[in-house]
């Protein structure tokens, strides 16, 4: 089983990308080795990063990515901002669910950090359920599962069926002038009081309009009413604040007791 990796990167100077790294990144830790130095590196935290004197290499390498994880990203792109790391991708929430934001090192490798999308309410949110949209207890049909699937950006998908018949319910919202399914959620039983929530899509055309917090409360309500000795309900998310805001505790499995 694989527990970690590190990147070697190829570079011009051993020493001076140690130096950038330290300096303006916030890592730490360096070691060199050779005389000349010709291989080096660096921490940060649990990450360490590699240097191999390659400069042939290292000039045909430009925009070549590599992907750092931060839970505490806003902090981190703060400090980076600070020691005026040239960042040349801004932070912000990109469509595939991460925030994240792009620094350019020495010799032109791309190093993307990214962390929770934040959950930023927008001007033009309402704040109140539209009286149109109808939340309720049902199923939703297979066609109106793809499509929501593709809508939110979660791309192509083959069956969904016995997903959806393994489902304890369903959750959907839809819009009582045109019968059009706009959002859904499902929940599942993985024991006699723990309980997974899962495919919580809202269509584009429908979002910042309370449907999802919405249907998340009648999925709480429900689960309420059939375990009326309460249990626990978790999801996997990356849009951790949204959900905060809902009721469920962060973390790497986010739960609410019901």
């Amino acid at each position: 089983m694989l527990k970690s990796s590190s990147p070697i990167f190829a570079v011009r100077d051993v020493k001076a990308s140690i130096a950038f790294y330290r300096d303006v990144l916030g890592f730490s830790s360096e070691w060199v080795w050779g005389d000349p130095v010709g291989f080096g590196g660096i921490h940060f935290g649990q990450i360490h990063v590699m240097f191999n004197h390659q400069p042939e290499i290292a000039q045909r390498i430009e925009g070549h990515e590599h992907h750092f994880w931060s839970d505490e990203l806003e902090a981190l792109h703060a400090q980076h901002v600070a020691r005026a790391a040239p960042i040349i991708s801004p932070i912000e929430n990109k469509p595939w669910g991460l925030r994240e934001y792009t620094v350019r090192d020495l010799d032109g490798y791309h190093l993307r950090f990214s962390g929770p999308e934040t959950f930023d309410k927008p001007a033009d949110a309402v704040s109140a359920l539209p009286p149109h949209i109808r939340v309720e207890i049902g199923m939703p049909s297979e066609a109106d599962y793809l499509d929501l699937h593709r809508a939110v950006g979660w791309g192509e998908i083959s069956q969904i069926a016995p997903q959806l018949e393994k489902s304890l319910f369903c959750v959907i919202a839809v819009d009582q002038r045109t019968a059009r399914t706009a959002g859904m959620l499902r929940v599942t039983r993985d024991s006699r009081t723990y309980f997974g929530v899962w495919d919580v899509m809202v269509h584009p055309d429908y979002q910042n309009q309370q449907i999802g917090r919405t249907m998340l409360a009648v999925a709480k309500a429900e689960l309420q009413r059939r375990v009326p000795s309460g249990g626990t309900a978790f999801l996997f998310t990356l849009k951790t604040k949204f959900y905060e805001n809902c009721g469920f505790q962060p973390g790497q499995v986010m739960q609410t007791k019901i």
